[in-house]
């Protein structure tokens, strides 16, 4: 590979804009041994390693992605997509990125998500380790330098003898400083709220390892994540993502349309939307009136999708609403109906009795609409014999709260599939 430029350094590796034969740019990251001491190379290959084996097991858009691995050869190197800058470099430009921060500081959050529901910890996240990659449709950041990455084993004591700083002062946790080789996820944690001093603070300085704050409603959620006793920070993303989206909100249109546009994106390359993704998108569709946003967004939701978003349980309830209301009021081509009625039985089994109740009546008129026997046959298993008194009182009461010709329409629906009226549950009989 031909090298272009250096374009970074950080303990004992380099990284190189390279281009290969077939003029396509990459990065490469190699060991540099010249400034290590020669009892501690093998130490320092076997840490090269097993930063590729960590970021290399890691596959979600906000970690950067390694492309070509050599470590046999001298010195060892892989290669990664080619960043268009840091974050780091953003905010030298404008520490307060214009106001555009929701991008970077979710793709931040979500990408540790993934790294911590490895099994990892990251210990050394600061603007330089966050690299931004756009192109014609999008922009998103992701997560890089593992070095310091951590998956509770012995070797990172052994391995830091050999002088590498442990972490970026400025961004380190207080424990990373006293005790590295305990510090875990915590510790990212506490990086994300010094990274969020630096966008939100009036003071361009602060005291390495303190607990710091910022004016407004962002304050607390900064205070929470730079306690000086990890056990008083937020223990998991999602308690600091829930906190955070509150702080903010009010989040312009615009950013909520680009989350449409990045969920789409994500399907496209196979990926999984982040849980921030979809609550941006869900107000977007809440707040203007785009119908081609939203078949698209929820006319291609997936059961593994639907599966992913059931693990947060405001988020769920908010699009279980949403394509309840969706398949029920719009009119759709007859091979869209039957995916339709599959993705509302998966909302339906994961849901609560009121996400069954709306999904049940939804289902019955996509199907009664639509003339669709699959359909009204998933319908009929949502509303059969064996399901609970109180799911069944919850349909009632829902039907009634729409004012929807529940019975009426059950009744044409069932002699469509050529079942009786005993095929749904008896308390069903009666609505009206």
């Amino acid at each position: 590979m031909k090298v272009i430029k250096q374009i970074g350094e950080g303990g004992f590796g380099i990284v190189s804009h390279v281009q290969d034969e077939n003029g396509d740019d990459w990065a490469k990251k190699e060991l540099s041994l010249e400034k290590i001491h020669p009892d501690f190379i093998e130490q320092a290959v076997r840490r090269f390693k097993r930063e590729v084996g960590y970021q290399s097991d890691i596959n979600h858009i906000n970690v950067v992605k390694i492309e070509i691995i050599n470590l046999e050869e001298d010195p060892p190197w892989f290669t990664m997509p080619l960043a268009s800058h840091s974050l780091q470099q953003s905010l030298s430009e404008d520490r307060t990125l214009g106001g555009d921060y929701t991008l970077p500081l979710f793709d931040i959050l979500n990408g540790l998500e993934t790294i911590h529901n490895k099994g990892y910890y990251h210990r050394d996240l600061k603007p330089a380790n966050i690299l931004a990659f756009i192109d014609e449709e999008s922009t998103s950041y992701a997560i890089s330098d593992f070095g310091l990455i951590s998956a509770k084993d012995k070797e990172t004591t052994q391995i830091t003898s050999t002088g590498m700083q442990a972490g970026t002062e400025a961004y380190s946790a207080p424990e990373c400083y006293t005790n590295f080789k305990d510090s875990n996820h915590l510790a990212d944690i506490y990086s994300f709220g010094a990274i969020l001093h630096d966008i939100f603070s009036e003071e361009s300085s602060r005291i390495p390892y303190s607990n710091l704050t910022v004016p407004g409603k962002v304050g607390p959620v900064v205070e929470r994540c730079t306690q000086r006793e990890p056990a008083a920070r937020f223990q998991d993303i999602g308690e600091l993502r829930e906190a955070f989206e509150v702080a903010i909100k009010g989040l312009p249109v615009n950013v909520q349309l680009t989350a449409v546009q990045q969920i789409i994106q994500r399907r496209e390359n196979d990926q999984d939307a982040a849980p921030s993704e979809w609550q941006n998108a869900l107000k977007y569709l809440s707040n203007t009136v785009d119908e081609d946003a939203e078949e698209t967004l929820l006319n291609n939701l997936s059961l593994s999708e639907i599966d992913t978003i059931s693990n947060y349980q405001g988020l769920f309830s908010r699009l279980a609403i949403k394509f309840a209301s969706h398949i029920q009021n719009r009119g759709f081509s007859f091979e869209l109906c039957d995916g339709l009625a599959d993705r509302a039985m998966r909302f339906y089994q994961l849901g609560t009795d009121s996400i069954k109740a709306k999904m049940t009546i939804a289902t019955l008129e996509l199907g009664a609409s639509h003339n669709r026997w699959y359909v009204e046959n998933i319908f009929a298993k949502m509303a059969e014999p064996t399901i609970s008194l109180t799911t069944a009182q919850r349909i009632l009461n829902e039907a009634n709260i729409q004012e929807y010709a529940f019975y009426d329409t059950a009744v044409k629906a069932l002699k469509t599939i050529h079942k009786s009226e005993s095929a749904i549950h008896p308390l069903l009989l009666g609505a009206s």
